[in-house]
């Protein structure tokens, strides 16, 4: 009987689903990855400007095994990935909603979906119900409208409900080098939250230019990306070099507007080959056209501003310059080895501006409850093959989000490719070896070693 119900439940599915054209070929044997993981196609129907990935948490015994992905996207449609066995193959897409003014940020909570567009966000209630029968949502109940500026940068919202139950929406800066200002009850160049219902809107902390990614770890702390500014010092290998992007660290607990973490005065650059940092946050350095008000314009006041702002709270981890990364995720299954256990994986944009081009791929910090990384290293890489090119013929894919699997695997969404990877991992098999034994021997007695 289970056997006939997800027959059925697939047919359903498949002859509603509006997303019909499987994505072009993709060369997947350029994925580097580390001994024993592998790469695939999560689903081999397009999945259009691939954004932001949540996973519905509904199982029960109506739906049995059926686990359900949702797809943000920066076009005009959220996407839901049925997967009616719960195995990680055989995924439908359906398309739930249409018509949104890019809805980047999704995020699923207590039976219901919200949904962030560029200046709206909606509660869709019972999202499964209507995923998993292959139709669209009815319409929603709005929480939050006009919340934000209209603004040409940065309108993409990453969204996500932490463990203390408020709704989180970060707001980038207006333009490439700010201003940051206050707009009804939030702050730009911040991340703010809500209640679920969108009310008591406030900001959380100031000084980053553009957050598109973050997640909590078991102690409740906040680790999220944010896109470092460009034409610092004007074009050329001054810029290419500096700022960086960064991850930083909101500890629990931490009181509204009590965080600054220096935009647009103060910006990062990291110790190290910019293709890959060393471990730690790199050191302050200041603006070239913004200066903070009351401050002298010379350098050694703007330098000490800069050291006074950020030396209590600097960032964890100096990610590389204009590497635009976005989504992080921790990691928490059993599928893979366990020194990635409680690590973060961050998936990387890749630059727009930069010559070389820098990114496109999926890194991994390892970190502390303090706030700080002890490693920083690649994970995924190869979807950028030709770094010096200037067009977008130097890759094939851009990393936008990463979502791990009840099943210990991980998903990467895909802008670009228009698809979602799942990444997975089986130990090596190694051939066991007979281990040769000597004898020796000696006035006392025999004995043996292993030689």
């Amino acid at each position: 009987m289970k056997g006939l119900f997800v027959f059925l439940l697939v047919l359903v599915i498949e002859s509603v689903s509006a997303q019909s054209n499987a994505p072009s070929a993709l060369p997947l044997d350029l994925i580097q990855l580390p001994d024993g993981f592998s790469i695939s196609l999560y689903t081999t129907t397009a999945v259009p400007s691939a954004r932001q990935l949540a996973l519905s948490r509904g199982r029960n015994a109506v739906y049995r095994n059926i686990q359900v992905v949702y797809v943000g996207s920066t076009g005009s449609e959220v996407v839901a990935l049925v997967d009616a066995e719960g195995i990680g193959s055989n995924i439908t897409a359906v398309t739930v909603l249409t018509n949104q003014t890019q809805p980047n940020g999704v995020v699923w909570h207590e039976g219901s979906l919200y949904v962030a567009e560029t200046r709206r966000i909606t509660r869709y209630d019972n999202p499964d119900v209507y995923a998993i029968s292959g139709q669209a949502f009815p319409s929603g109940t709005v929480i939050a409208e006009d919340w934000n500026p209209i603004q040409d940068d940065h309108q993409y919202h990453f969204i996500g409900v932490g463990p203390d139950g408020y709704l989180y929406v970060p707001q980038g800066a207006p333009s490439n080098t700010g201003p940051c200002n206050a707009y009804q009850n939030i702050t730009q160049c911040a991340i703010n939250r809500m209640d679920l219902d969108g009310s008591n809107q406030l900001t959380l902390a100031t000084g980053i230019r553009n957050s598109v990614g973050f997640d909590w770890d078991d102690g409740g702390n906040l680790w999220a990306t944010t896109n470092g500014r460009d034409n610092l010092d004007g074009l050329g290998p001054i810029h290419d070099n500096r700022p960086d992007d960064t991850l930083f660290y909101i500890p629990n607990g931490t009181q509204p507007d009590t965080l600054d973490f220096g935009f647009p005065y103060c910006h990062w650059v990291g110790e190290g080959d910019p293709e890959l940092r060393s471990v730690g946050s790199g050191t302050s350095i200041v603006d070239d056209v913004n200066f903070p008000p009351g401050i002298p314009n010379t350098t050694d006041a703007q330098s000490q501003y800069c050291f006074n702002v950020t030396d209590d709270h600097p960032p964890s981890q100096a990610l590389g310059p204009h590497v635009a990364a976005l989504g992080v995720a921790f990691y928490q299954g059993d599928m893979f080895p366990m020194q990635y256990n409680g690590s973060l994986f961050i998936a990387q944009h890749g630059s727009w501006d930069r010559v070389p081009k820098i990114g496109y791929r999926v890194m991994n910090a390892a970190v502390m409850a303090n706030g700080s990384t002890t490693s920083y290293e690649y994970f995924a890489s190869g979807w950028l093959q030709n770094a010096s090119d200037t067009s977008s013929n130097a890759y094939w894919g851009r990393p936008v989000d990463v979502l791990p699997l009840p099943d210990g695997s991980i998903l990467v969404s895909d802008d670009y490719a228009n698809t979602v990877y799942r990444i997975t991992y089986e130990a090596p098999v190694v051939n066991a070896t007979p281990i040769p034994f000597t004898t020796v021997t000696n006035t006392s007695n025999a004995y043996y070693f292993v030689g």
